[in-house]
């Protein structure tokens, strides 16, 4: 009878345990299979959840040591009461596996969140760093600066490399274990693959940062050597020219004694030929620093609409865009262009004081060979390649204010000839001849305009393009002249 009493207090014990294990599975398995937070505040919600069920499990202890009690009591234990104890048994320590499974899943998950703010934090502090650097200067120091400001940021770009290799690691684990407490899952985990992605995301942001580091590196040393070249290069000749302007003010005027002036002139104007390779250098060196400069402001200009486009819409107001003051590229090409202008007007005066003392003695076969010798061939490419700068340039094909710019840096560089034509006035003034001053500085000054209106023209002809606006250009440019000369 006691067996009895005791089977029936076993049965009624272990279908009340058996209900509330079967609940407490039930609420476990949802949590499992739930999808995984997306932010700290939500994990800390669950975590709190799920301490309040494990004490609700913990409760269930005292009643799971009284079944089995009950059992130990029966006399008679039968194989159905066996599978019945072992059945509750099972459940119960399969419920603190799975719950303590859940837990190390949230610590997990928690730790890669966690990575993800802090690591969302530190890239995006090295692109806003990124995307505030400005156009690659055109002056020694600044690039230095530039290029040191680089150095110490991808150095500290490497001290951080260690929390990415390690946010994706925590990823990893991450879905491992979610994985393993989800065993009758089928088909993707969509919440996960979403952590991923978070975590791709990033990773491909911080990728995006490391190779813009590397390669702007790369362009602006580059670009030093370059510029380091160029600056050299460029101060030499244009010492040079200047010194060409001032030989040419020092000729005497050709007046009576023509051929007293054919061999300074004839001199001159050899070494300023033989100075063309040296200008073309320039400019070839000039065009390699100006295409570096340009790619280097082009993959600013990329990666900063990039970020605005894909990670930080609101940059868009703090972002410095090109246009706001002239770039390297552009201050070269202006260097570039003044050195080339003035080196052919070097070259159309000195051709053209051959013309002319060849023209006061046009019996003279000598002067006359040496005319046609020296006489230049007209090209679009002329002595110098000006085209070297390539499309950077486009002087004359820009707009009337740009094109009124050109020829008055043209204007400024003939200023020599207006200098020669005063300083002959001033040399026959003293020597009392002074109708002869007035015909040689009134002659020297239509000498000057013929060859500045030639110019114009034949800049004009090379563009090719003889519209109304080129034609109204160089009628303007021509008045602006005699007005400048006072020529009645």
């Amino acid at each position: 009878e006691d067996s009895k009493n005791a089977s029936r207090t076993f049965g009624d014990q272990i279908g009340s345990l058996q209900a509330a294990l079967d609940e407490a599975e039930r609420t476990l398995n949802l949590r499992l299979n739930a999808p995984l937070p997306r932010d700290l505040d939500s994990l800390e919600h669950l975590v709190i959840e799920h301490k309040e069920f494990e004490t609700r499990l913990q409760a269930l202890s005292p009643e799971v040591e009284e079944v089995q009690s009950t059992f130990r009591s029966i006399a008679r234990k039968t194989p159905a009461l066996q599978t019945k104890l072992d059945k509750v048994v099972n459940k119960w320590n399969q419920l603190w596996n799975s719950s303590h499974l859940y837990i190390e899943r949230l610590k997990c998950v928690e730790i890669v969140l966690s990575g993800l703010e802090e690591t969302t934090g530190v890239v995006s502090e090295f692109e806003l760093k990124l995307a505030s650097y400005e156009e690659l200067p055109s002056d020694l120091e600044s690039l230095q600066a530039v290029h040191e400001d680089l150095l110490n940021l991808q150095n500290s770009v490497s001290q951080q490399q260690i929390v990415i290799d390690q946010l994706n690691e925590d990823a990893h684990n991450a879905r491992r274990l979610v994985e393993k407490s989800r065993p009758n899952h089928r088909g993707p985990h969509h919440d996960l693959d979403r952590l991923d992605n978070d975590v791709n995301r990033l990773t491909n942001r911080w990728t995006n940062v490391c190779s813009q580091l590397v390669d702007r590196l790369r362009s602006c040393e580059a670009a030093y050597g370059l510029l380091k070249n160029y600056t050299n290069s460029y101060q030499t000749e244009v010492s040079w020219v200047d010194d060409s302007y001032t030989k040419l003010n020092n000729l005497s005027p050709i007046g009576d004694r023509a051929k007293e002036q054919l061999e300074p002139t004839r001199s001159l104007l050899n070494h300023v030929k033989e100075k063309a390779p040296a200008i073309e250098q320039v400019n070839v060196t000039g065009g390699r620093f100006i295409r570096e400069s340009k790619i280097y402001d082009l993959r600013l200009q990329r990666y900063s609409d990039w970020l605005i486009e894909e990670v930080h819409p609101s940059l868009d107001v703090g972002v410095k865009r090109p246009g706001g003051r002239a770039s390297s590229a552009d201050h070269v090409v202006e260097e570039l262009d003044i050195l080339n202008h003035r080196y052919q007007a070097l070259l159309g005066i000195l051709y053209d004081r051959l013309r002319q003392i060849a023209s006061l003695s046009p019996e003279d076969p000598h002067l006359q060979f040496t005319r046609s010798r020296f006489e230049p061939r007209i090209s679009p490419s002329s002595e110098v390649g000006l085209n070297t700068t390539s499309a950077l340039a486009n002087y004359a094909t820009e707009a009337v204010p740009r094109a009124q710019q050109f020829y008055t840096v043209e204007l400024n560089t003939t200023s020599a000839l207006a200098n020669y034509a005063t300083e002959a006035g001033q040399k026959q003034i003293k020597s009392g001849d002074l109708s002869t001053t007035i015909h040689s500085s009134q002659k020297a000054k239509v000498y000057l305009l013929s060859l500045f209106s030639s110019y114009i023209q034949a800049n004009i002809a090379w563009l090719d393009t003889p519209t109304e606006k080129n034609n109204t250009i160089s009628i303007t440019l021509i008045k602006e002249a005699e007005d400048q000369f006072k020529i009645s």
